[in-house]
């Protein structure tokens, strides 16, 4: 009896096997693809042919995005080129000045002043257009010499001057 019960068992587990493999590989295309190395077509040159146009694709888009950012550098370089030329024609002696201090109130301003006059500063006032009394360290005709005596204020009277063009 112990025999039989083994066969069926076994039997049982065997067709149970069967109809679960059955089952997985029913829905399964693993029979549909074509074979890596067919006659009919060769698959790896159709996928290094459809890589090789991604490439090439990706590449003019580069190219164009690429020429695009370099006219429009170029362009902004133009700009500033034409804005610099146009502001040194128009540059006239003394329009760079170092200024110490700004101020609303005159009275301010003519205080701070002679405080700067006495540490050897021209301590000038400028009225500005908005209202302001710039108190000035010195003038000066171009930048450069005025970005000197920039470094010079800073260390000897104000960390906070800077310069103002007079236009």
């Amino acid at each position: 009896m112990k025999n039989i019960y083994n066969k069926r068992n076994k039997n049982k587990t065997g067709f149970t096997c069967l109809l679960f493999s059955l089952l997985i590989f029913a829905g399964c295309n693993v029979g549909d693809k074509q074979p890596l190395f067919s006659n009919d077509v060769d698959t790896l040159l159709q996928h290094s042919a459809r890589l090789d146009s991604i490439i090439k694709a990706d590449s003019i888009r580069y190219r164009l995005e690429l020429n695009r950012i370099k006219k429009e550098a170029d362009s902004r370089v133009d700009s500033i080129e034409k804005l610099y030329k146009s502001h040194k024609k128009t540059a006239v002696a003394g329009t760079y000045y170092v200024v110490l201090g700004s101020f609303h109130n005159p009275g301010y301003a003519e205080d701070y002043a002679n405080k700067m006059r006495k540490l050897g500063f021209d301590g000038n006032i400028i009225k500005t257009d908005n209202g302001f009394n710039l108190v000035t360290a010195s003038s000066h005709n171009n930048f450069k010499s005025a970005k000197g005596a920039l470094f010079a204020a800073r260390s000897s009277a104000s960390v906070d001057a800077w310069i103002y063009v007079q236009k």
